[in-house]
């Protein structure tokens, strides 16, 4: 995000432009365009090296870091493509070096419970908003995928207010505040 060009890493591997679609994909209720999201949500898409070094040296890693990354083997998307792209961008950029992992997805899912953080990536390919939410950030969680163990209260009081909302319109604006709280 602000300290990667997503648009340049977008079009040397898919061929086009960035796929902003995470947490839900454009299309489904609760999805907010880039163009509309708050301001300050908004510039962490904008690549500014200048300010993700500042923003390194303001937490303490001024001079970059050594970054382990454990993911999955997956053939079908050209996740060490992205990945080394994205690597070289933050090693010449940042000094951060990063170390790959790549394991079988069996693996890769008994390990990301013990491991001390998670970032996750991608988006879902879900068209109810409501499960993916509880599925990926909820507190409670109904799958594996909160890895990060992220906890909210107000997103979890909010999801739980989505679920039993009737009114699409309604409901719909409480996902685009839940989607907007994810990113």
């Amino acid at each position: 995000m602000i300290g990667t060009d997503i648009v340049a890493v977008a079009m040397a591997t898919h061929r086009a432009g960035p796929t902003y679609s995470w947490p839900i994909l454009g299309g489904i209720p609760g999805h907010v365009p880039l163009e509309e999201l708050p301001p300050d949500v908004r510039e962490l898409f904008d690549y500014d090296p200048v300010k993700a070094k500042k923003m390194l040296a303001d937490e303490g890693y001024p001079d970059g870091f050594t970054l382990e990354l454990t993911d999955y083997a997956f053939i079908a998307h050209p996740r060490e493509e992205i990945g080394g792209m994205v690597a070289s961008l933050w090693e010449r950029d940042f000094n951060i070096k990063t170390i790959f992992n790549p394991v079988e997805s069996v693996l890769y899912a008994a390990t990301m419970v013990d491991l001390p953080g998670h970032y996750g990536k991608g988006h879902q390919d879900c068209l109810v908003p409501i499960h993916l939410l509880y599925n990926a950030l909820s507190t409670e969680g109904i799958g594996i995928d909160n890895w990060a163990h992220y906890s909210n209260p107000v997103f979890d009081e909010l999801l739980a207010k989505a679920e039993v909302t009737v009114d699409d319109a309604e409901r719909t604006a409480i996902l685009e505040e839940l989607f907007v709280i994810a990113l």
